[in-house]
C-alpha cells in the first residue's frame, strides 16, 4: 500500500486526487491532507505531519516549494511536483533536491497538455524546418 501526503489537498486538482484515493481500491491511501488556505483541511503546514509516508504529491502553489523540498529531503521522501509558475530559484531548489531524493516534476498534469505536446511532436515531424513551441500563458 502506497502512503501519500497530499499537499494542496483543498485546491481543484487536490480535491480530485483526494476523491480518487478515498474511493480507490486501497492500493494507495491518503495519510495526510495539507492545505494552507482550505478551512476543511486540518493540517496547514507539511512540517506538522510527523508520521510515516511513502511519497509527497504537491498540487499547491509554487511558492511552497522551499518548505516542501526541505521537508522531503530531510525525510528522504520522494516528491511529485505538479505546480506551475516556478521561478528560476525554485527550479534550482527542485533540481538540487533531485540529487538526493527521487523527484518527478511536471508543471502541468492535465490531459489537454499531454495531448497538445503529442500534437506538437507530430507537427514537428511533418514540418522539420518549423520552429514549434508551446507557451503557457
Amino acid at each position: 500500500m502506497l502512503r501519500i501526503i497530499l499537499n494542496g489537498a483543498g485546491g481543484r486538482m487536490g480535491r480530485e486526487v483526494r476523491e480518487m484515493l478515498l474511493d480507490g481500491d486501497g492500493s494507495a491511501v491518503l495519510c495526510a491532507q495539507i492545505d494552507k488556505s482550505s478551512p476543511e483541511i486540518v493540517l496547514k503546514n507539511i512540517a506538522e505531519y510527523r508520521d510515516e509516508a511513502d511519497v509527497i504529491v504537491d498540487f499547491s502553489h509554487h511558492s511552497a516549494i522551499k518548505e516542501l523540498v526541505a521537508y522531503a529531503v530531510g525525510r528522504k521522501m520522494p516528491l511529485v511536483i505538479c505546480t506551475t509558475g516556478q521561478t528560476q530559484e525554485e527550479k534550482d531548489l527542485i533540481h538540487e533536491a533531485a540529487k538526493s531524493i527521487p523527484v518527478f516534476f511536471s508543471a502541468n498534469m492535465s490531459l489537454g497538455i499531454a495531448v497538445l505536446c503529442s500534437f506538437a511532436k507530430k507537427a514537428a515531424a511533418l514540418f522539420p524546418d518549423a520552429d514549434i513551441e508551446i507557451v503557457e500563458a
